[in-house]
């Protein structure tokens, strides 16, 4: 019960703020759809990472040649450099072969 009760205020302030940005609503699914709009956005927001940052992804796909030596395969996982727009990683492996990798389709994060 309390939750729900938390939920429904949490939805009333968000209502009030996307009508005070000028938002109209036609039904109840629209506000349930900026609900949930929001609260992924919310979360995206808390889970970023720095530009620069080294972080931890594991590959799901290989679009180039490997080179001879390289240590890179599906499934693995490295430690790698995240972009400035945040939707990459530079990786250099052991062949010294410079990779990069798309968050969301050629790697993913690893917690």
């Amino acid at each position: 019960m309390e939750n729900t009760k938390n939920d429904n205020n949490e939805t009333l302030l968000i209502i009030q703020h996307a009508v005070r940005l000028g938002f109209e609503f036609e039904d109840i699914q629209e506000i349930q759809d900026i609900r949930f709009a929001a609260e992924e956005f919310i979360e995206e927001k808390e889970s970023v990472h720095t530009p620069g940052e080294k972080v931890k992804f594991k590959v799901l796909k290989i679009e180039d040649a490997r080179k001879q030596g390289s240590e890179v395969e599906i499934g693995a996982e490295f430690k790698g450099e995240i972009s400035s727009n945040l939707k990459e990683i530079y990786f250099t492996d052991k062949a010294n072969c410079e990779w990069v990798f798309y968050i969301g389709d050629t790697c993913e994060l690893v917690n």
